[in-house]
Parts: structure tokens; C-alpha cells; sequence
């Protein structure tokens, strides 16, 4: 019986919590920024935002994990898993059934 009515379940869920993912995300990059702006770098991990910046580094809503983060040269960017809970890097794939949840921040070339 559980079977037949988890999937259910997951359903109803997951706009619910593909809003919160998106919500947690915006708000750690957002944080992200911030302390770049005072730093004039982006933080080599989430855990330098807290307490500062952040409370302390959301968990994913898809997996009960801390967001995922990564630095590219002048970018940084804040993920979660998405609905297939693979880690795709914070790849947001066109085409794909559930991609990652992210979002990219830029340093702007001139500062």
C-alpha cells in the first residue's frame, strides 16, 4: 500500500518544494553577492555566510541536505538537487525531466 500511495504524495509535494528550493536558493545567493560586495570575493564555502550573511546554509527541500555551491572564475553558483535529487553541478539542463534548482551570480568585470 505504501508503494501506490508515496508516489502520490511526492507529487502533491514537489511544487511545494521546488517553490521552497527556489526561495532558499534566491536567498543564498542573494547572501552570496552581499558578501562578495564586502569581501570582493565570493565565499570558498556556504559556511562563511553564517552568521553574517545567513542565519545558518539552508537545507535542500529534495534531500534534507545543505544547498550545493560552487565558484567558476567570476561566477558562483547556489543549487539544489531538484525533484531527482541528483547533483547535476547546479546545471539546470534544457530538456531535462528535473533539473537542478540554481542559480548563477556574477562579478562584473569591472569590480
Amino acid at each position: 500500500m505504501t508503494a501506490t500511495i508515496m508516489p502520490a504524495m511526492d507529487a502533491q509535494f514537489s511544487p511545494a518544494y521546488l517553490a521552497e528550493a527556489r526561495t532558499r536558493v534566491a536567498a543564498v545567493a542573494l547572501a552570496a553577492e552581499r558578501f562578495r560586495l564586502a569581501y570582493d570575493r565570493f565565499p570558498e564555502t556556504l559556511e562563511e555566510l553564517a552568521p553574517d550573511f545567513v542565519e545558518a546554509v539552508p537545507l535542500d527541500p529534495f534531500d534534507a541536505e545543505p544547498l550545493r555551491y560552487r565558484t567558476v572564475g567570476h561566477f558562483c553558483v547556489v543549487y539544489s538537487v531538484g525533484e531527482d535529487c541528483v547533483d547535476d553541478g547546479g546545471r539546470e539542463v534544457n530538456g531535462q525531466a528535473h533539473p537542478d534548482v540554481a542559480l548563477m551570480v556574477s562579478r562584473s568585470a569591472g569590480g
